[in-house]
């Protein structure tokens, strides 16, 4: 589900006016940073694979300083280009829900031993728990920076951080102080250099010796945030750093939102779904489809109707794509987020991504994640990460287990070195790997041998990225689900934003590094590729083998009571049609599925469930076909089966 209303905080929203060589500046920042990460691509990936390989310990100690050095020189160019954004105005923030208690230990993990190679102490008081609404990862980074920075400055003892959350209505008030013994110099020096445009301050900030852009960023994103960075000094008794800055609750985003749990046992799903109630959401159960569809009806024709609708896997015997379907094609309601509901803890997203869901609901979900979305699937926000244009994924690892051997990866790159780097990257853990320098070569290599997944850079001659994307989609069959992750050197929320509307499902930004290929393989790569088209080849016949030499001797008189059984149903289900009695279609269509599934016609059961599944919705418009498709696929396993009857006489 995209998003109706998806908030963004922007620096463009600022009263602040820019004059044109801020913006300038800003966008040649963005373009450098562009191409230094296409060109560190190379060197990064090679020194990854190097490092990989037979080296001695002098070598393998080179290739580790060097590449220490290519990620700090990496993290300097990402923050000035940050910097330049919000001085031009042209920064974005993502509104996400988060736990505050975990992202503050995140933020703070690792400190403790920095300010120990210091001669420093670090004591951190945390917040309590609370779901909060945000930019988690800015937050995290603005804590960070005030945290190294009190490390910078403090000379001796300890630094302390403090942290409190007070709740006031619907609003999170975080205070937090970061205290450094130091000289008051250093504290002073900061307030002055923080109270600069940033032209003329960035020169002060320097905190001994070390260059503070990071602080001036730390600066301006806690302003982007609606809050504020503050230092005060004693004399003799150092520096206080401060934070202060109000996050709604994220409870107040969605208190009063309607939800449609339709499950065969709902009250199994209580437990799971407390967070949400806790919340204010309105959740309503059906256990029968009919129900559950005559109460969208019924709330699509007021002011609250259902924002979200929740399924099972299968609900009253109906595989629960079908009941997406169902509902995606009834405009009244077809806009509501779909989540499927799932106990699998192995389940993979790619499965229900296909079948038009837009986000997998765990029991084991934390209430941050179960948090994130339910702001997905009510179009509150857009997503944190790209994560599949929206859909909401359990992020999953890769571990040493999982197994990539024989997998076809497509990697779609105009430039030779990115080409080289990510297919032996993915040649080394098992894929198959061939290479399209352009978005034509991609769709016409995908449309001839489909893969499992598609490594798509975004700016390539020819055809970008995006409108080969947007034309895979346009694909027949199978081959339109392929999941597509973007390959860019551009991390902006405006590309990832334009990379999920090209129809791209995750986003890979430059350099590509081996484990997060590996752990974006893990979670998108399909265990077995659903392939549409092969339903419509001679699928069953094995299966029809399978089921002579197990009846053995009593298979001939089965075959035979089976096709003197199913013409007259096939007949059944056309005056069925013809008289418009969906009741009968569907009662027909359970029972040739049965005797179909026992014969061994594998794929004439799939039709016959979908027809009787259609029937129990509404009369489908489409039955002609289905009904055309059922006979044709009869017409094949009784031919089969004559052919197996004439060679057992033989």
């Amino acid at each position: 589900m995209q998003p109706e209303n998806e908030q963004a905080y922007s620096a463009a929203a600022s009263q602040t006016p820019v004059d044109s060589s801020a913006l300038a500046m800003g966008n040649l920042l963005a373009d450098m940073n562009h191409d230094i990460r296409t060109s560190m691509n190379g060197i990064v990936g090679m020194l990854e694979l190097l490092l990989e390989t037979g080296l001695t310990a002098a070598q393998h100690e080179y290739a580790r300083i060097a590449q220490d050095s290519v990620d700090t020189l990496l993290q300097v160019i990402e923050r000035i280009v940050d910097l330049s954004l919000l001085e031009s105005n042209q920064f974005s923030l993502t509104r996400l829900p988060f736990d505050l208690l975990t992202e503050m230990r995140e933020a703070c993990a690792g400190k403790a031993a920095i300010a120990e190679s210091s001669g420093l102490r670090l004591h951190i008081g945390y917040p309590q728990t609370a779901l909060l609404t945000g930019d988690p990862a800015r937050l995290r980074q603005v804590v960070g920076i005030l945290i190294d920075t009190a490390i910078r400055i403090a000379e001796r003892g300890e630094i302390r951080v403090a942290t409190e959350l007070h709740i006031d209505q619907a609003v999170g008030k975080l205070r937090m102080a970061v205290h450094a013994n130091g000289p008051s110099e250093a504290g002073e020096q900061l307030t002055t250099a923080m109270n600069q445009p940033l032209r003329t301050g960035i020169a002060a900030l320097k905190v001994h010796g070390k260059n503070a852009v990071e602080l001036a960023l730390c600066v301006r994103l806690a302003r982007l945030m609606g809050g504020s960075v503050s230092v005060d000094s004693v004399p003799s008794h150092g520096a206080n750093l401060r934070l202060l800055l109000d996050l709604p609750l994220a409870a107040a985003c969605v208190a009063g939102t309607r939800v449609l749990l339709l499950a065969d046992t709902p009250k199994k799903w209580t437990a799971a779904l407390s967070t949400l109630t806790d919340a204010g959401v309105q959740i309503d159960a059906a256990a029968l489809v009919t129900d559950g569809l005559d109460l969208l009806r019924q709330a699509a024709g007021t002011d609250a109707p259902y924002r979200i609708v929740l399924l099972e896997p299968s609900v009253g015997g109906m595989p629960a794509d079908m009941l997406a379907s169902a509902i995606r094609n009834e405009p009244a309601y077809a806009k509501s987020g779909l989540g499927i509901l799932s106990n699998d803890t192995h389940v993979r997203p790619d499965a229900f991504l296909r079948q038009g869901f837009d986000a997998v609901i765990l029991p084991a979900m934390t209430p941050a994640a179960l948090m994130q979305s339910m702001f997905r699937l009510a179009g509150v926000a857009g997503p944190d990460t790209l994560g599949a244009a929206g859909i909401s994924a359990p992020p999953q690892q890769y571990v040493s287990g999982v197994s990539f051997d024989g997998k076809r990866v497509l990697v779609a790159d105009d430039n030779m070195v990115n080409q080289q780097v990510a297919m032996r990257m993915l040649e080394k853990i098992g894929c198959r790997v061939d290479i399209a320098s352009h978005g034509n070569e991609a769709i016409e290599k995908h449309g001839a041998t489909p893969y499992d997944l598609v490594l798509m850079d975004c700016d390539m001659p020819h055809l970008d990225g995006y409108e080969a994307t947007a034309r895979i989609r346009q694909l027949p069959g199978s081959a339109k689900h392929v999941p597509v992750i973007a390959l860019t050197a551009c991390t902006t929320q405006e590309e990832r934003d334009r990379c999920a509307a090209a129809g791209m499902n995750d986003f890979l930004s430059k350099p590509i590094r081996p484990q997060t290929l590996k752990d974006m393989l893990a979670r998108w790569m399909p265990r077995a590729i659903p392939n549409d088209t092969a339903m419509s080849g001679p699928a069953g016949d094995d299966e029809l083998e399978a089921i002579r030499d197990m009846f053995g001797a009593d298979f001939a008189e089965l075959a035979t009571l089976y096709r003197n059984d199913s013409p007259p149903r096939v007949a059944a289900l056309r005056g069925a049609h013809a008289a418009g009695d969906a009741a009968m279609i569907a009662k027909v269509a359970h029972a040739f599925a049965g005797s179909s599934a026992s014969i061994g016609a594998t794929r004439l059961s799939v039709l016959c469930s979908e027809l009787e599944a259609s029937a129990k919705l509404v009369m489908p418009t489409d039955i002609d076909a289905r009904l055309h498709e059922i006979a044709t696929e009869y017409a094949r396993i009784s031919a089969k089966l004559q052919s197996l009857l004439e060679t057992e006489r033989t």
